[in-house]
């Protein structure tokens, strides 16, 4: 492929992405406010899920550094969590000095209640594509997220 053919392509792919990035963060504060809750209680729900679906224990401290918050503002945002039925804590079946993080079905009820309208937006997004299509998107877009990863790890205190 020509140079300057990939060059205006990767610019306008990076120029796109940076145009859903701020639509879904748009839509998050959009939801977050919907639900009475700010967007540190939904980055903490998506944590959690996402511990879950690895299988992976979360624990308060590794809470704490995924969303870069002090032991105090995570104490504060796990008070919260409970108090909006979000998030049980519980003594870890490994080490019961330990206290691991859990998500609610009312979490999951919820969540469903305020991304469901723009996940279901996105699959009918993705429906005219072949899998060869969508094959290709999956690799940029992981691309992407490594690089992104990467740069936020360099940039960050």
């Amino acid at each position: 492929m020509d140079d300057d053919i990939a060059s205006g392509t990767a610019s306008r792919v990076s120029d796109l992405v940076r145009q859903l990035t701020v639509a879904t963060d748009r839509y998050t504060d959009a939801a977050a406010a919907r639900a009475q809750v700010d967007r540190t209680h939904l980055e903490a729900l998506s944590a959690l899920m996402q511990a879950e679906e690895d299988g992976v224990e979360l624990t308060p401290g590794r809470l704490a550094r995924s969303l870069r918050l002090s032991s105090a503002a995570t104490t504060a945002l796990l008070d919260r969590l409970e108090a909006a039925g979000h998030a049980e804590r519980h003594r870890s079946e490994r080490d019961r000095r330990s206290v691991t993080l859990h998500l609610t079905p009312a979490a999951l009820e919820d969540g469903a209640t305020l991304f469901m309208p723009l996940w279901s937006a996105l699959i009918a997004s993705l429906e005219p594509f072949s899998a060869d299509d969508l094959a290709a998107a999956e690799k940029v877009i992981t691309a992407l997220f490594v690089a992104t990863r990467a740069a936020t790890d360099t940039a960050s205190p």
